[in-house]
């Protein structure tokens, strides 16, 4: 006190954690006994000892104490009170390098113990480190036990205080921390309404508990079997009422009525039991006799009171802490049920599962040893990660039907199927009560309920599910996606069990639970089997096992790893570290190794987390849960003493997705903004302007939206993601709630204008913007104004709840205005003022609202008569309710600009231009490497061959059969390579010809159906209307994902029921009903479900549109081509049944062959399908005129429809072009996909031959004779091995010749297209220089491929020549064909070099402005296509104007590249470029911004 200066503002502690602001002036007579500070001292609590709690601790502790304030932890487990033995959530966390750096500082050498490897190390026991990526993993109760030693250190030091089993809640609306009684400790401070004489008050006075006095525990001599107890369990949280049963030997059995539940214990561990209170349930503080309170304040006499109170009267009861003058931050989690927590995504089931081992320590990593063993190669895939682990790559994807397979499998074979069926008969024996009323085996329901889903489950809603995998030391975790399907046969099948059966809540729990453990068995099975882990991975993975086995199996039958319990012993749980069929050494759950009989008769055990016991199975292990965004309504709230706050962190302020980016998302950022919060304190000017507030506010409200945006990605995620949706009352609550927050972190002050965009980014906007406006709605009005009729009273009545807890408007002279304005509020201004005075707006959503507002409460007060000072507190609280309408306007312009501009996507990817592999054409650019792969083929068979003619080697035999299986040996890797990417290729082509049959038939048969004649609409029954067909499969999507998300339904079929759809206005009124009911009200948090009516609405205006122009031309108008248009649409049926028994569906294996195909699609048939199509090509006309298309193969089926749709396209004005190109890249699709299947044929048969020529060559060898097989044509006379070589030679010259022949034909279709390039370049009169370095580089390229011509031609010649000197035709000289064999190696050679020569010279030379250039020299060309397909756009259409616009220009890039041929010059890199420059459709960098304007 005698450093204070004149002048200077200082805090006195008038009590303890209570201070008081004052000035000090010269003279003043101050207590020295008191405490006085610069600043607040900035006490602090922090409730719950988890990770984020934990760190909140240590991080802040520092600026607690510079600041003079105290810190305190409350820890609701009793792990202070064990040293951390109650840590046991195994899940591994990955987390990122905010968190890496904060523990690095405060951990010291503790991190480097846990997270850095040992010498010679790849990783280390407890942690993971991925440097590269910037992460760290760990499980959570290894992180909670290093960061808990850390702060008992510190704790140790008396440095901080710590309360274990004291948890602590919050009431905002009280702004008070509250405690319930069963957790109040001794020195607890609580407010009571008892005065400080002990009598009752209508105040509150503090109060502080002295004495908790328990009651007297029973030993076991006081047991009376028959009698009830309360029963202390510690596995259960608390005291359960039960029953003892028996008592016989010093063996006591308990048995719970309530509960299911049984327990045998004896003397030994007899644990805590009392007499029997019928209250004493369920709280392990429910223990407890009495609890002593002593007043704070002196009572008349001068004295402490105390009383005693019953503590079964009060354990229930929340109690009001009296914590003084400190900050609290709380740290408790996720919330299960809150009212203070906006649910910003519809929820969707999610699950983990924790496995523990050595099984998995010594079978999954290899410490020390590169990946996957010594010697042997890295995994190619995962270089990026510096560790051996198996799993690798951390997020994964598995198909769903294989799980519920192997669930079946599972329960039924054994010796498995004996296991579960034995667990679930454990399990009922639990629960013996309902056991009686349960008929039956269990695992009989569970199999046959498994029958028929293993066959839904194909068909189910998702079939791909993303799992999360993480492997660190002893622990394996497996977080996963859930279907819905599964949670309701969960249900189900367990209803089903239980049926009747009473108090069965808990029966029913474990059964669901054993139901999740069957699932995760048989989901790590699959995972297992299937290529999900590195390569070779799966050989290290053990079986892991979900339950414990209750068959007797002999220990030394065990592998390596695997825990089990002695069948005559069951305490205690080993595990196998050497196998052995006589001798086995194992490891008990301390460590010990001993060595047992290999003959010991033992029961395998489940492989599940352990407790922190080691030998019991934890509880939270296994288990399945809902995953959402939670997101607190305050970043940070002001307590009543102004200069302190209380904050919700970590989860408890917004929860993550726990399989996105790093666990822990948004908890380092709370504890670092906290200690900054802290820090601030020590200059007074912050606290007293509450910017630290401010700051804390801003930082904490951007920290939430990263939060939630790893969940929601773009918010508009199809599969995967959750969505942004949330009930709109909870909405607009959170919003006024940040409002409130503004004001009283005094934004105004600190962020001048643009408040709203402080507190809500743009990123927040664009969430609100999902939540509310659907894609497709932006600009409906209709959607529009019932938002504000929906929304508009639910902000009022949101404000009026507030305004209703004001003191200040409960008294009764302001009860005439709180009657009217609740009035206003509930019925609209109509009911109250007698009329809705209409204010200008400009079609945004709440326009003109804080006028008609502003109005109408002018006449509110006048009628009301309310006084001045009320109408500046209700203005107070409106002016809240103007700025979330202003808030709402700009999401809705947001999203409305969004959509115009297509931004409202659902990942960067849907933004990208479209790559070369959209586009397919003849000859594609991926197709031209075949040619030369076929070419080589060819060359190196003609050599392998020619070298079989005995003279061009001397005579030689060893040398001509050294060269014939050198090159026969080269064409193996060459064919197969051939092979491979002729398969690839044709999968692209039958994806794209599936692709087409899914999205582009129906919408070709909509369009000529449109473009129908009325009359001859009318002739078209309402099966075959496609229109209708449209709106109807639209319809029955909506029902199916209403019943998958769990929602009703009810209303949109009625409504969809009583729709006739061949009426104008009844369609309209469903549309309207659509877009003013259903989207904006019933289905309001629904993301998925409201896309789903967008797609419906968008069907229907499709619909109206024909309507509405069958009413304004009537049945009068026809036009020429409608009888051609016609034919063609009822040709359409039978098109897509043809097309689609055509299509190449099924899975694909090892990455290039498809399997499931129909016998004519294979291989072997290949050629006769490709003749058969160009038979029906050639004879298109003939054809169909005489056989009507009966025996048309697919590909002039294709070609037919192509014509007649691409005549209509040019008789129709252009409305039907994009049709037209579909069809025409569809049969490109359909004969390249056939050629390709030829090809793959040829291939085959060079990969095969070529064996056989080795073959020959060895056989020769061994029996020096000749390789070849001259002679006359007969072939009587010749041994079996001559017919041998007869076989081989010539088979091998066919398919060479074959070979040859395709690569020929390849190669004069390049020519023919690389001319094209030349041709369309010349043509333009000043092309830029790089478009003229292509035409160059085109001219170049042909001179190759003339060159591969010779080549090919000159192979073809020698192996010609080589039949013909076989077989006598003629007499050449022997050397000929090894002459033209070399003479085709050469030329070959030649046209290599040309090619390095253009490709690094010619074509390196091309500058990277080259596809901006080809679009500047063609932009009349492009823009002229362009206008062309964007006709026929309807000014309906919820689809984007710049997405619509971006279709239209990948028409005009894959039309205008097909007709010009630049890929057959450009490599795939560089026609990339010209493709995406024109797909861009940035016109002004083509040709400028002014002329473009022009």
């Amino acid at each position: 006190w005698r450093d204070l200066k004149p002048g200077h503002q200082y805090f006195v502690e008038q009590k303890p954690y209570k201070y008081e602001l004052f000035e000090y002036a010269e003279g003043m007579d101050l207590d020295n006994r008191k405490r006085y500070f610069k600043t607040a001292p900035q006490n602090m609590i922090v409730v719950g000892g988890g990770p984020t709690g934990l760190l909140t601790t240590l991080h802040s502790l520092e600026n607690c104490l510079r600041s003079g304030g105290t810190m305190k932890l409350y820890e609701a487990r009793d792990a202070f009170e064990k040293a951390g033995g109650t840590y046991e959530r195994a899940q591994v966390v990955r987390l990122d390098s905010r968190w890496v750096r904060m523990l690095r500082y405060h951990l010291g050498t503790l991190f480097e113990d846990v997270w850095i490897p040992a010498t010679e190390e790849t990783d280390s026991h407890l942690g993971n480190t991925l440097p590269t990526q910037g992460f760290i993993e760990i499980t959570i109760k290894d992180m909670e036990a290093i960061m808990h030693l850390e702060v008992s250190k510190l704790w140790s030091r008396d440095l901080l205080e710590i309360y274990a089993r004291s948890s602590a809640n919050f009431d905002y609306k009280k702004n008070v921390m509250t405690k319930q009684g069963n957790a109040l400790k001794e020195r607890d401070l609580v407010k009571r309404r008892v005065d400080p004489n002990g009598e009752p008050s209508e105040e509150f006075h503090t109060w502080e508990v002295v004495q908790l006095i328990g009651n007297k525990t029973l030993s076991p001599d006081d047991m009376t079997p028959g009698r009830s107890y309360n029963v202390f369990s510690r596995d259960q949280g608390g005291l359960l009422t039960m029953e003892l049963v028996s008592a016989d030997e010093g063996v006591f059995d308990f048995r719970s009525t309530d509960e299911g539940l049984t327990i045998q214990v004896t003397r030994s561990n007899f644990p805590s039991v009392y007499a029997y209170d019928p209250k004493a349930k369920g709280n392990a503080r429910s223990s407890f006799k009495t609890i002593v309170f002593q007043s704070v304040d002196l009572n008349r006499e001068g004295k402490l009171t105390r009383y005693e109170v019953e503590f079964a009267s009060i354990m229930n009861e929340s109690h009001i802490m009296d914590v003084g003058q400190t900050n609290i931050a709380f740290a408790s989690g996720k919330p299960a049920v809150t009212k203070e927590h906006l649910t910003a995504c519809p929820y969707e089931p999610y699950g983990v599962s924790c496995i523990q081992g050595i099984k998995i320590s010594m079978g999954m990593h290899n410490f020390g040893e590169t990946r996957f063993g010594k010697g042997l190669i890295a995994d190619f895939r995962s270089q990026t990660e510096q560790n051996t682990r198996v799993v690798g790559d951390f997020t994964k994807s598995v198909i769903t039907a294989p799980i519920v397979k192997e669930m079946l499998s599972i329960m039924s074979n054994k010796p498995r199927a004996g296991d579960w069926y034995a667990h679930f008969r454990v399990i009922l024996d639990r629960f013996p009560e309902q056991k009686k009323l349960i008929n039956g085996d269990i695992g009989d329901v569970v199999k046959e309920s498994l029958v028929p889903l293993a066959k839904e489950a194909k068909t189910w809603f998702r079939n791909r599910l993303q799992t999360r995998f993480f492997e660190t030391g002893d622990n394996y975790y497996l977080g996963m996606e859930f279907n819905r399907e599964y949670e309701v046969w969960k249900y189900a099948v367990v209803d089903k069990i239980v049926g009747s059966a009473p108090n069965a809540g808990r029966l029913k729990g474990t059964l669901r639970a054993q139901c999740d453990r069957l699932w995760f068995e048989a989901c790590i099975a699959v995972i297992t089997r299937g290529d999900v882990y590195n390569p070779s991975g799966k050989f290290y993975v053990p079986r892991i096992w979900f339950i414990s086995s209750h068959t007797d199996v002999k220990l030394g039958a065990l592998p390596e790893g695997e825990a089990f319990r002695i069948v005559s012993d069951k305490k205690e749980k080993y595990e196998v570290l050497i196998p052995g069929r006589t001798k086995v050494v194992v490891r008990s759950i301390e460590g010990i190794v001993s060595a047992l009989s290999g003959e010991t008769i033992v029961h395998r055990e489940s492989d599940l987390t352990r407790q922190p016991d080691g030998n019991t199975e934890s509880f939270v292990s296994c288990t399945t849960f809902p995953v959402t965004h939670y997101v607190n309504y305050r970043a940070v709230n002001v307590l009543p003493s102004k200069y302190w706050c209380s904050f919700s962190i970590g989860d408890g302020q917004s929860s993550p997705h726990f399989m996105r980016y790093s666990g822990l998302t948004g908890a380092a950022i709370n504890a670092m903004l906290i200690n900054n919060f802290l820090g601030s304190s020590i200059r007074l000017e912050n606290i007293i302007s509450r910017k630290r507030v401010c700051d804390i506010s801003q930082e904490t409200n951007w920290s939430n939206d990263e939060v939630v945006k790893r969940g929601t990605g773009y918010n508009f995620g199809v599969d995967g993601f959750l969505r942004p949706g949330a009930v709109y009352d909870q909405l607009l609550e959170y919003l006024y709630y940040k409002m409130l927050e503004m004001d009283v972190a005094r934004y105004e002050e600190n962020y001048g204008e643009d408040t709203l965009g402080a507190i809500f980014m743009l990123s927040w906007q664009k969430k609100f913007a999902a939540m509310l406006i659907p894609r497709g709605m932006e600009t409906n009005d209709s959607h529009t104004r019932a938002l504000e009729i929906f929304l508009g009273p639910k902000i009022l009545k949101t404000v009026l709840t507030e305004m209703m807890t004001r003191e200040e408007l409960k008294e009764d002279e302001n009860e005439p205005f709180m009657t009217l304005f609740q009035q206003y509020a509930s019925d609209g201004p109509e009911a109250v003022l007698g009329e809705k005075t209409m204010f200008e707006s400009d079609g945004t959503l709440f326009s003109g609202f804080q006028e008609e507002w502003d109005h109408d409460l002018k006449l509110l007060f006048e009628k009301s008569q309310a006084s001045e000072e009320t109408q500046d507190i209700v203005m107070e609280y409106m002016d809240r309710a103007y700025r979330i309408t202003e808030l709402l306007n700009r999401c809705f312009k947001l999203a409305r600009d969004e959509h115009i501009d297509g931004k409202r996507f659902s990942s960067e990817a849907e933004n990208e231009p479209k790559s070369t592999d959209s586009f397919f054409s003849d000859f594609p650019v991926e197709a031209q490497s075949f040619a030369s792969g076929l070419e080589l083929s060819s060359i190196f068979g003609a050599i392998s061959l020619s070298a079989t003619q005995g003279s061009v080697t001397g005579g030689s035999v060893v040398v001509s059969v050294a060269i014939a299986i050198t090159f026969a040996i080269l064409n193996i890797p060459t064919s197969f390579g051939t092979m491979t990417n002729v398969s690839r290729y044709v999968n692209r082509q039958e994806e794209f010809r599936a692709d087409f049959s899914r999205t582009k038939l129906l919408g070709m048969e909509r369009t000529l159906f449109k473009v129908l004649s009325s009359s001859k609409r009318k002739e078209i029954d309402d099966a075959s209307n496609p229109l209708l067909k449209q709106v109807r499969v639209a319809y029955e999507d909506f029902v199916t994902g209403a019943t998958y998300y769990d929602t009703s339904s009810d209303e949109i079929q009625e409504s969809y029921g009583n729709t006739n759809f061949k009426d104008l206005k009844s369609v309209e009124a469903f549309m309207e009903e659509i877009t003013s009911n259903f989207i904006p009200k019933r289905y309001q948090k629904e993301a998925y479900l409201k896309d789903k009516l967008v797609t419906l609405f968008a069907a229907c205006i499709e619909l109206a549109e024909v309507l509405e122009n069958d009413e304004r031309t009537g049945d009068e108008e026809t036009y020429i081509e409608d009888e051609a248009t016609y034919k063609a649409f009822r040709r359409m049926p039978k098109f897509t049944e043809r097309l689609e028994n055509s299509l190449q569906t099924g899975p694909i294996v090892y990455g290039f062959i498809r399997k499931n195909k129909k016998l004519s699609q294979w291989a072997i048939f290949a050629p006769l399908r490709l003749y058969f199509f160009l038979m029906g090509n050639f004879l298109l006309k003939g054809f169909s005129l005489r056989c009507g298309g009966l025996f048309n193969p697919i590909s002039t089926e294709i070609k037919v429809m192509r014509g007649v749709v691409t005549a209509l396209n040019r008789s129709l004005g252009q409305t039907l072009k994009k049709e037209a190109y579909d069809l025409k890249e569809l049969f490109h699709a359909t004969m390249e996909s056939s050629i390709g299947m030829s090809l793959f044929f040829v291939g085959m048969w060079v990969f095969i031959f070529s064996f056989f020529i080795i073959a020959n060559g060895i056989a020769s060898a061994v029996q020096n004779t000749s390789t070849t097989c001259a002679g006359a044509l007969g072939i009587s006379g010749r041994n079996s091995f001559q017919q041998y070589q007869c076989f081989v030679v010539e088979g091998g010259a066919i398919v060479s010749a074959l070979a040859g022949l395709i690569a020929l034909s390849f190669f004069v279709r390049q020519f023919r297209h690389q001319r094209k390039v030349v041709a369309a370049i010349n043509y333009l009169p000043s092309p830029p220089p790089s478009v003229r370095k292509i035409g160059s580089l085109a001219y170049f390229q042909s001179l190759i491929s003339i060159w591969q011509c010779i080549a090919t031609c000159t192979s073809l010649a020698s192996i010609v020549i080589g039949f013909v000197l076989r077989f006598d035709f003629a007499d050449f000289e022997n050397n000929v064909t090894f002459g033209l064999a070399i003479g085709a190696v050469g030329a070959f050679g030649i046209s290599i070099f040309l090619q390095l020569i253009a490709n690094l010279g010619m074509l390196y030379n091309v500058e990277p402005s080259a596809g901006i250039d080809v679009c500047s020299a063609f932009w009349g060309t492009l823009t002229k296509k362009h206008r062309l397909f964007s006709l026929g756009r309807s000014e309906k259409s919820v689809m984007s104007p710049a997405l619509e616009d971006r279709e239209s220009w990948e028409y005009v890039a894959r039309e205008f590249l097909t007709e010009t041929r630049f890929d057959t010059v450009l490599g795939a890199d560089r026609f990339n470029a010209v493709m995406q420059a024109i797909q861009s459709g940035d016109t002004s960098s083509w040709r400028g911004t002014t002329l473009v304007m022009k």
